[in-house]
């Protein structure tokens, strides 16, 4: 660690070690390097969307969906960081405010992340009827196993 902060040189093995920890699950460790990297480097939009991909797994959606919003404030284009913020979004029941960022992540040129907020946008709309005004009811079980939250699951968005 005091190697990577010493020289800037390296200041990006702690996203790129987080990104490899996320993909063998272990989101514990990997929420510590995108911490790092969100400290050696703020304005990094990659660590800021990383750090809440965790956080949300973890179901800390509030703290995630912070991270996401500074993500996107770096870097409003960045896919992930709008299918990471749409899947929270959808998590909190703020169905509207997630189509947003989940049509935004929809036009993305990343595959893995366009289809995956097109699933989401996909079970949106088979959960709210347009003369509806208030969503479904949810169950306890709706969290992370709901369909429209697959994107929040296993590997990190647009990190496979």
């Amino acid at each position: 660690r005091k190697s990577i902060e010493a020289d800037g040189q390296f200041a990006s093995a702690p996203l790129d070690y987080g990104v490899a920890l996320a993909a063998m699950e272990r989101y514990d460790e990997a929420r510590v390097q995108f911490e790092t990297a969100v400290k050696l480097n703020p304005a990094r939009a990659e660590a800021h969307s990383g750090l809440a991909d965790m956080l949300a797994v973890k179901g800390m959606t509030a703290r995630a969906i912070q991270h996401y919003e500074q993500a996107l404030a770096i870097d409003f284009e960045m896919g992930a960081a709008h299918l990471g913020l749409g899947s929270a979004l959808i998590s909190q029941a703020r169905f509207a405010e997630a189509v947003t960022h989940l049509e935004r992540a929809a036009r993305s040129s990343e595959p893995g992340v366009r289809q995956a907020a097109l699933e989401a946008l996909q079970a949106i709309q088979s959960r709210v009827k347009p003369s509806s005004s208030s969503p479904p009811p949810r169950s306890e079980s709706q969290g992370r196993t709901d369909p429209a939250g697959a994107a929040i699951q296993g590997v990190p968005h647009g990190r496979q």
